[in-house]
């Protein structure tokens, strides 16, 4: 029986321009959902543009949830040339988790250079597919 109505949520960005030089995860500013789940998966999304100041770095992406750090959902991708910017966008189906109230996030790092997401493009999208 189809659902009348979708329990999902979008988060986008207002701080502009957002960056860092962390080699660990950090949060991108904005991107963080807290909302009650059913149990059934759950169908993350984001995307944004982003730019890396050194040629031949990489930036990289993952979910957290919960404060954990979904490692499987990690995408990166290395910058060939300096501030050419990348429109970035990757989905993770998150099973196993159970009803109740749950944060989601999105981080961001760097394996050199800095990372920067330019202007406020950029949203996360949590849908529970219950």
């Amino acid at each position: 029986m189809p659902h009348s109505e979708v329990n999902g949520q979008q988060a986008v960005g207002t701080t502009s321009d957002p960056n860092t030089s962390s080699t660990t995860y950090v949060d991108v500013p904005e991107m963080s959902i807290t909302m009650t789940t059913s149990g059934a998966p759950v169908l993350l999304a984001f995307n944004c543009i982003a730019k890396q100041n050194t040629a031949n770095k990489s930036i990289y992406f993952v979910f957290e949830i919960d404060g954990v750090d979904e490692v499987v959902s990690e995408r990166g991708a290395q910058y060939p040339s300096v501030n050419t910017e990348c429109r970035c966008s990757f989905a993770y189906l998150k099973t196993g988790l159970g009803a109740g109230s749950h944060t989601f996030k999105v981080q961001f790092k760097v394996d050199g250079g800095t990372a920067t997401l330019p202007g406020t493009t950029r949203n996360l999208i949590v849908i529970d597919l219950g």
